[in-house]
């Protein structure tokens, strides 16, 4: 009786402590989350018990926990079944993410997993458990940079910049000296009277841009959020178009605000039935029902621009038919005056002036002015190649000015118009002028909408004109 009592109750001693003690005394510190301490005595049992069963597994399951599976091979005493286990383990290790779920389950004190966790955390926005469980991290991992960037992280998710910016210069963060200015810039910006919207977008585009530098979950995350809730409300408020930005708003964060101001922004740039479908969206009853409210409200004012737009076309229809129908009734004066006439008139040439150039009534402008060059270097007197006698030169001028006369009126579209009608009258000079300035005047306004339009003058010039002109009647409109 007294052996076996012996061997239940004797203890084998390390430094002063039973093995059940040391394993106490580790599991306790193990719970206060005090890896380090945990670690030496789990370690230093294991030196000195190495052939106990007991301990030997103690030891195993804590590197298996803390994610140390190549030292946990080369323990002794383990058999291919707790190898291929240990392998298995250290094979998913290699990829965290894919794995998470058995990894947290298995390795929950590893270092890996745990910072996996804090990451899922934190883009979960559920911040409260965040805290404790970076808390119980930093408790393990005592001075690890991975787990105070998270820290950073997670502050910089509340907008703590006083908290966030020492800590990433602590670790040499690549963004420290980034996050601070764009911080302090939202700060500044967010806190002016006045709103400067380019220079707001400036800060919402450089933050956007190292957001997407910055990887999951990102630094600039929250930072970008506020920085385009106060961007859209105030853009909103001068009438800028931001969809793009409130857009990126809800891709970050979709909160019925963020819902609400891309809504307004839709509205705003007429893009009602896009506008109705995130309304569907929105959880909150005051949000919902002044979204709906502004959308009716557009839908009735584009409604009633809409009528007026067609009354106002079909007043405009009404005026432009009445107006046609003055033109077309004084357009069918102008053909019957232009027929009357005609029909008093049967020469198509009344005053020559196709034969004294020298081309068909047909031709066109860039052949009556050749062939009137033509027709200027044989007559005139200046460029003849013989002498000519006082009378030749007055009859060769004579003849220049015709064909001045000419060039004058079949390269004017409108004078040639009323001549190939036979509406000017071939006496261009001389003889029963008034009568003929009269005539011109009436014929003008008749064709050209006389009477409160235009008015037509006629008067003789002299001089050259052009090195040919010899006393020509002159056209003026």
């Amino acid at each position: 009786m007294y052996l076996f009592y012996i061997f239940f109750f004797y203890k084998i001693e390390t430094h002063g402590k039973s093995i059940s003690q040391s394993i106490d005394e580790y599991e306790t510190q193990l719970e206060n989350n005090n890896l380090t301490g945990a670690r030496k005595i789990i370690v230093d049992l294991y030196k000195k018990q190495k052939d106990n069963n007991l301990v030997v597994k103690k030891y195993t399951d804590f590197l298996i926990k803390i994610g140390e599976f190549k030292k946990a091979l080369t323990l002794k005493n383990l058999d291919q079944k707790q190898k291929g286990i240990i392998q298995d383990l250290d094979d998913k290790y290699e990829n965290v993410a894919r794995n998470f779920t058995e990894l947290f389950t298995k390795c929950p004190l590893a270092l890996n997993v745990r910072i996996h966790k804090i990451k899922l955390l934190i883009k979960e926005n559920n911040l409260e458990v965040c805290d404790k469980y970076i808390s119980q991290t930093e408790a393990l991992y005592q001075s690890n940079d991975k787990v105070k960037n998270l820290r950073a992280i997670y502050f910089a998710y509340k907008m703590n910049h006083h908290k966030t910016i020492p800590l990433l210069f602590e670790i040499n963060s690549n963004f420290a000296k980034t996050y601070k200015n764009l911080s302090n810039t939202y700060d500044d910006l967010t806190k002016q009277e006045d709103f400067n919207y380019h220079e707001c977008k400036k800060m919402v585009d450089s933050i956007t841009m190292f957001h997407r530098r910055a990887g999951e979950p990102s630094l600039f995350k929250v930072l970008l959020i506020q920085s385009l809730i106060f961007f859209s409300q105030k853009a909103l408020e001068e009438n800028e178009s931001v969809s793009y930005y409130t857009k990126m708003l809800i891709d970050l964060d979709e909160t019925d605000l963020a819902l609400y101001l891309h809504i307004k922004s839709l509205t705003a740039e007429d893009q009602i039935e896009e506008a109705e479908k995130f309304v569907k969206k929105i959880k909150n009853d005051d949000y919902k029902r002044v979204s709906m409210k502004r959308i009716v409200d557009i839908k009735e004012k584009k409604k009633s621009d809409d009528e007026k737009k067609k009354q106002s076309q079909q007043q405009y229809q009404q005026q432009n038919y009445k107006q046609n129908n003055q033109w077309n009734q004084q357009y069918q004066k102008q053909q019957d005056y232009g027929s009357n006439y005609n029909r008093q008139t049967q020469n198509q040439d009344p005053s020559g002036y196709y034969k004294i150039i020298g081309v068909k009534p047909n031709a066109k402008p860039g052949d009556i002015k050749k062939k009137f060059y033509r027709r200027v270097l044989e007559v005139d007197p200046d460029k003849s190649k013989i002498p000519l006698t006082e009378e030749q030169r007055k009859e060769r001028n004579a003849e220049l000015e015709k064909l001045n006369a000419a060039r004058d009126v079949l390269l004017s579209p409108e004078k040639r118009k009323l001549y190939d009608q036979g509406i000017l009258d071939k006496q261009r000079s001389g003889q029963n002028a008034n009568m003929n300035e009269q005539m011109m005047q009436q014929m003008l306004e008749s064709f050209f909408g006389g009477g409160g339009g235009q008015q037509f003058f006629f008067s003789s010039s002299g001089g050259r004109g052009n090195g040919y002109q010899r006393q020509q009647r002159t056209f003026f409109f």
